[in-house]
């Protein structure tokens, strides 16, 4: 399966953030299963670092199928939006893309992409009635075998966004056209303050009145992380950073038992996402790169973890985003987190800050803010109770900690406006 994104906005007031959907799939087809038969030939991927494009072909105009599939989890009650850039076709094919194969039972809308025209993106949406696996097919004859006159196929940049019901608007950052009813219509449909609108042209009209193109006007300022599992709920810190600023989102993924060398692996997905307009062009300005108490506890040494670590700043720094860097909070009272691999920790931490330093990435210290009096163990205001992982309370530390980071370094702008050239105001 491709790499999950967890888009992370503010909840506490939705006039200062755009409604920005959960659970986003990431847009490589990398991790895509695909299938072939007859005269379909093996999907090929091809474009960025980990391929958001897919060539789909068959050899001739008898039967035969060509696609890719993915699969995510689906909640009762919840709405999702799913689709694709179409980039080329050979030949006529009404139903180009087709279906949404699920095990959860549907309750509303519809499970088809199906459209003839090139360079538009297109979508579908639907609610889902019960719990289970959203299977997705793109391709050709996705739902059997396909003989119909095309024989190539060309798409790209996947999504699949949560969002509020089977009839709402596809989010308003994707740029693209939605084909609901057999006749196209915008798929965007811009929520900001102030009542701005899209315009049939695809620009963005301000109060009804100035016109600017799509794309032109920076809403919010975005930034990328990857974390272990300290930051994978809503009560810890990357929601915890947004709700305390209506105009920040975050794009990154957190996953459990993750060491760094994990997630300077996923860190590649992540920041592939910046070759995708999830964000209406609003390019991230930073990543914050939180350090894992895994990494020591793996038996990872202090000079593999500088390793690592180094290599994230530098992917970061390449595309001129700004890298935010912790070292490793406290779990001296952790049970299976061996003591002995607090030397490794100790070492890494003394040494990261002078790394930092001599990349230009900026270092948080959240060891220091977390730990007792002891020198190893995490203070009891903030222990969830395992003697790993910060509660609420501690969880809100390590956010103060990255928002007042990223307003020292110049990414928010604090009240007057958050993000440079930002033409909506708190």
């Amino acid at each position: 399966m491709a790499l999950e994104i967890n888009v992370i906005r503010a909840k506490s007031d939705a006039t200062k953030a755009p409604r920005m959907p959960l659970n986003l799939v990431e847009t490589s087809f990398a991790g895509w299963s695909s299938f072939n038969n007859g005269s379909g030939v093996a999907p090929s991927v091809t474009g960025g670092t980990n391929g958001d494009t897919v060539v789909f072909a068959k050899t001739s105009l008898v039967a035969g199928r060509s696609w890719v599939g993915t699969d995510f989890t689906g909640e009762a009650g919840k709405s999702y939006a799913v689709g694709c850039y179409m980039a080329a076709q050979s030949g006529t094919l009404d139903a180009g893309v087709d279906n949404i194969f699920t095990n959860a039972s549907i309750s509303a809308g519809e499970t088809g992409i199906r459209f003839s025209n090139v360079a538009r993106w297109f979508c579908t949406r639907f609610t889902c009635d019960t719990d289970g696996s959203i299977l997705v097919r793109l391709g050709i004859g996705c739902d059997g075998d396909d003989d119909a006159t095309s024989t190539s196929l060309t798409l790209s940049k996947p999504f699949v966004y949560e969002i509020e019901s089977a009839t709402a608007n596809c989010p308003e950052y994707v740029a693209g056209w939605g084909n609901q009813t057999s006749a196209e219509q915008r798929a965007a449909a811009f929520s900001y303050a102030n009542g701005n609108t899209v315009a049939a042209s695809g620009q963005i009209t301000l109060n009804g009145s100035e016109a600017v193109p799509l794309g032109g006007i920076n809403p919010y300022t975005v930034g990328l992380f990857v974390a272990d599992s300290f930051g994978n709920s809503e009560t810890e810190w990357p929601q915890l950073m947004v709700n305390s600023n209506g105009h920040l989102l975050l794009l990154g993924n957190s996953t459990s038992g993750d060491s760094m060398a994990d997630m300077d692996t996923r860190l590649n997905d992540v920041l592939n996402m910046d070759s995708f307009d999830y964000t209406g062009n609003v390019p991230p300005t930073f990543a914050i790169l939180q350090g894992s108490v895994n990494s020591p506890n793996e038996s990872q040494t202090a000079d593999q973890m500088i390793t690592t670590v180094t290599s994230m700043i530098d992917k970061t720094l390449a595309l001129n985003i700004a890298p935010i860097v912790t070292n490793i909070a406290p779990y001296g009272q952790g049970a299976g987190f061996a003591i002995t691999k607090g030397q490794e920790l100790a070492a890494y931490n003394q040494r990261l800050q002078g790394v930092c330093a001599a990349k230009g990435a900026v270092h948080v210290d959240i060891h220091s803010l977390l730990v007792d009096t002891d020198g190893y163990s995490l203070k009891a205001a903030y222990d969830s109770g395992d003697g790993v992982h910060p509660n609420e309370a501690g969880s809100q530390v390590i956010a103060d900690a990255f928002n007042q980071a990223i307003r020292a370094s110049g990414g928010v702008a604090g009240e007057q406006s958050i993000i440079s050239h930002n033409i909506i105001k708190h």
